[in-house]
């Protein structure tokens, strides 16, 4: 409803949303993203914002983490774009420019970095477009359902996570451990 009201222009409209909370049909289900910001421009146009912790030092930066940063917030685009579009609003207010912002050198400066994200928001849409729709896919196999995490013992959603990561296969690399939750687990 915020991201509506920006995109309307109406007077109580806010100019930043922290920590944004989109969703969009992913293979058939509705999945949540959690954008670090959405803020409005005095021309009505809409930038998402990523923080991000790897620092920019002397100028120069990790650009694996920053190829993944803008990835991520490529994502975030083409959410708010989706919400729009079922608000029956104008999805062009999305800007393609993102900004990162990082830390500089060794202090905790914030550095804004503006990116120019439209191929990456292309690349994103054309993903999900051939994202599979999971209820129409064949079952895994015997028992390969993940459990209710309401009713079942933490334990015991690890070991069923581990029966569908044998039978489905990982692709673990070490770079896993610096983004994934569950690089250990797949390691």
């Amino acid at each position: 409803s915020l991201l509506g009201k920006i995109a309307r222009h109406d007077v109580d409209a806010p100019n930043i949303i922290d920590g944004a909370i989109l969703s969009i049909e992913i293979a058939g289900r509705v999945r949540y993203f959690e954008a670090d910001g959405l803020a409005a421009a005095a021309d009505g146009r809409i930038f998402v914002a990523e923080i991000k912790s790897f620092p920019v030092a002397d100028g120069q930066f990790d650009a694996e983490k920053m190829g993944a940063a803008e990835d991520q917030a490529a994502w975030y685009i083409l959410v708010c774009r989706h919400a729009l579009k079922l608000l029956g609003l104008p999805t062009n207010v999305v800007s393609d420019i993102g900004y990162i912002i990082l830390p500089k050198n060794t202090g905790l400066t914030p550095t804004l970095l503006k990116r120019d994200l439209a191929a990456r928001t292309r690349n994103a849409q054309r993903l999900l477009e051939g994202t599979p729709d999971v209820s129409k896919m064949g079952a895994l196999g015997a028992g390969l359902r993940y459990p209710d995490p309401a009713a079942t013992d933490p334990e015991d959603r690890v070991i069923a996570v581990e029966k569908m990561m044998d039978a489905v296969g990982t692709a673990y690399e070490p770079s896993c451990l610096q983004d994934c939750g569950m690089s250990r687990l797949c390691r």
